[in-house]
Formats: C-alpha cells, sequence, structure tokens
C-alpha cells in the first residue's frame, strides 16, 4: 500500500472518481473520525454533520481538513478512473437491489457487496490505525451502509415508491440509534433524521405522533449515555 496525503486535491480526485456519488468523501470523514479518536484519549466523540439528508454527512469531508486529518494514513489510491467509478456504481447498485440490508455484527472478514473496493481498502488501512481494527472496520462498514440506504430513500420519488420508501424507513429507523450510540450522529441530527423517516414509516397523523414518541424515546436512551 502506498503512503497518501489527505490534501484538498486528493479528496477532490476522490469526488471525480467517484463521477458524482457522494459516499466517497463519506469514507474521507470516516477516516478524519477514526485518526481524531486514536489521537484522543478515550475515544471522544467528534463533531457530526447537522442536516437530515446523507448529503451533509459527506460535506464536511470536501472542505480543508482538520490538522489532526491532515495527516498520512495507508490507502490504495485507483489509477484506473473510469474503472474506479464503475466499482462505485456497482457498489451503489446493491443497495439498489437489495435496499434491506441489515447491520452486520461482528468481525468482517469479506467485503460486502455493497462496499466498492476503493471504499474496502481506505476502510481497511484506517481500521488498523484504531485499538481494535476489526471493531472498528465493522462500525464503519455499517455508517457506510447506513448513510447508502439513507442516499437511496431520498431519491425515491414519493408518488411511485411509497412501499420501499415505507420498507426502507423503517429499516433506518431501527439503525438510528447505532448511530448516534456509536458517535456517528449527535442526538439532534438523529431526531430531525428521525422526524422525516416517520412521515414515511406511517400513514396517518395518529401513528405518526405515536411512532415518533416511540424513536425518541429509544434516541434519548442512547444521547444520554457517555
Amino acid at each position: 500500500m502506498a503512503q497518501v496525503q489527505l490534501t484538498p486535491n486528493a479528496n477532490r480526485k476522490l469526488l471525480m472518481i467517484c463521477g458524482g456519488i457522494t459516499v466517497a468523501t463519506l469514507v474521507l470523514t470516516l477516516v478524519a473520525r477514526t485518526q481524531m479518536q486514536a489521537e484522543t484519549a478515550g475515544g471522544t466523540r467528534t463533531e457530526s454533520a447537522n442536516s437530515d439528508t446523507a448529503a451533509s454527512l459527506v460535506d464536511k469531508a470536501a472542505a480543508p481538513s482538520p490538522a489532526p486529518a491532515v495527516e498520512t494514513v495507508s490507502a490504495n489510491m485507483p489509477k484506473d478512473l473510469p474503472a474506479a467509478a464503475a466499482q462505485q456504481s456497482a457498489a451503489v447498485n446493491e443497495i439498489k437491489k437489495q435496499p434491506v440490508i441489515k447491520p452486520i455484527t461482528g468481525e468482517i472478514k469479506e467485503r460486502p457487496a455493497f462496499v466498492s473496493e476503493m471504499e474496502w481498502d481506505m476502510l481497511k488501512a484506517v481500521a488498523q490505525q484504531h485499538a481494535t481494527p476489526d471493531k472498528e472496520l465493522t462500525r464503519m462498514v455499517n455508517f457506510l451502509r447506513f448513510t447508502k440506504q439513507l442516499e437511496l430513500w431520498e431519491s425515491m420519488p414519493k408518488s411511485e415508491d411509497a412501499a420501499k420508501r415505507q420498507t426502507l424507513a423503517n429499516e433506518l429507523l431501527e439503525d438510528l440509534p447505532n448511530r448516534v450510540r456509536h458517535g456517528e450522529l449527535e442526538l439532534a441530527d438523529a431526531q430531525g433524521k428521525m422526524r422525516a423517516l416517520v412521515q414515511d414509516a406511517e400513514s396517518n397523523d395518529k401513528d405518526r405522533a405515536r411512532r415518533m414518541s416511540v424513536e425518541n424515546t429509544r434516541l434519548v436512551a442512547v444521547g444520554k449515555k457517555p
């Protein structure tokens, strides 16, 4: 593996590789988060994006990174850009074909189909810098899966894909507390996403109000834990 400096130019190159797919820059966000955790005693939580969209989760990766995140990391930068873009698209299509993918538990030994080769190489490399590489790799892969599912839900036409949006919304609601528990989303950010997802998960105002109360209780329970 080559040592690659994560400069703004490198970020832009990754964006070009993705051909407009924002998920690759999410990997850079995960890289930066893990680096900062490794340098902070006790692994304190880092700042999360404050918006209800999946794209917001990667916006900060395109901006200049904090000083600790501008250190070198081990990553395989693809040289064949068209091939890399094709791999990114294929990974996204896996989510479209099978949108309901449950969180992965335990050690991940093989690349999941919804993770591109480029993403897999980057995540494995940065996980090795963590105190518990196997657990960190599982966490990052699960967050990548969550973000791709969220992007898919956001892209579905409300009038044409109501049933699919409802199914995916329920899956995302089920997983939201995990994202707060692992420090990937702040409580307020997760609550905003929850309110939007409940609109699709339930079909009438009464059920929506009830569901929001239930889901908010779940989020607050994990959000208050140190």
